[in-house]
């Protein structure tokens, strides 16, 4: 496999700390658990990174499984290099699409 790299959108650094925030109001715990999965999508999409759902214009995303929110991130090939963008830690509910007009 070809080597990836991953960058992240402000905006979407922004999504995961207003998400863990929110989350660590009602309990740290969940807070950390929500944190932790965040951290394996992002290890799965390193390591399998066209398997997230296609949303079109090279956008994928990947669900969490205990909570309710996606990955939105946009996959590139460049010979050996896949870059991964992460562009937002969306909830699957709330506001859905705000994170369109990053991309």
């Amino acid at each position: 496999m070809a080597a990836i790299r991953i960058t992240y959108l402000k905006a979407a650094l922004q999504d995961w700390i207003d998400s863990y925030e929110w989350y660590s109001e009602a309990e740290f715990e969940i807070a950390e658990q929500f944190e932790q999965e965040i951290i394996k999508g992002i290890d799965f999409i390193k390591r399998h990174p066209e398997s997230g759902g296609f949303l079109g214009d090279g956008l994928r995303k990947i669900k969490l499984p205990s909570y309710p929110f996606s990955i939105i991130y946009e996959l590139n090939k460049e010979k050996e290099l896949w870059q991964v963008v992460i562009v937002s830690i969306a909830h699957e509910k709330r506001r859905p699409g705000f994170w369109k007009n990053r991309y």
